[in-house]
């Protein structure tokens, strides 16, 4: 089981439950949800968490927007865009916005498996 904090940003209750049933058999145990851009801004302000799944549309405040937001105080912080759109400029718009890296929706296990782990390795490598 890993040791690494998560935080899921995602509106769809059926999205959620797919990522997390996914990042469970993956063997992160921790993983906490919120449903909107406010609540991601609130959770990584008041914890510590080890990578973002930052969904992109979402109510009340889009992952573009949380994802500005929040780097401003954790730069560091490895945020991965989730997105239903595979259109490149949607993918680049979100790369601008500050995220590290783009998966399309639905979440598949192997590209799950292969961001994590280099975004994890990279942000292991670089606080120590």
């Amino acid at each position: 089981v890993s040791r690494f904090r998560l935080l899921l940003v995602e509106d769809d209750d059926i999205n959620q439950a797919v990522v997390v049933g996914l990042l469970t058999s993956l063997g992160y145990a921790e993983v906490v949800v919120a449903s909107d851009g406010v609540q991601a801004v609130e959770a990584v302000e008041a914890g510590e968490f080890d990578l973002v799944l930052m969904d992109v549309r979402m109510p009340n405040m889009d992952g573009r927007e949380a994802t500005r937001r929040i780097r401003l105080k954790y730069p560091d912080l490895p945020i991965l865009g989730l997105t239903a759109s595979a259109q490149l400029k949607e993918q680049q718009a979100c790369l601008e916005a500050g995220m590290d890296d783009v998966l399309t929706k639905p979440a598949r296990r192997a590209a799950l498996q292969q961001a994590l782990a280099k975004h994890l390795a990279q942000a292991n490598s670089e606080s120590s």
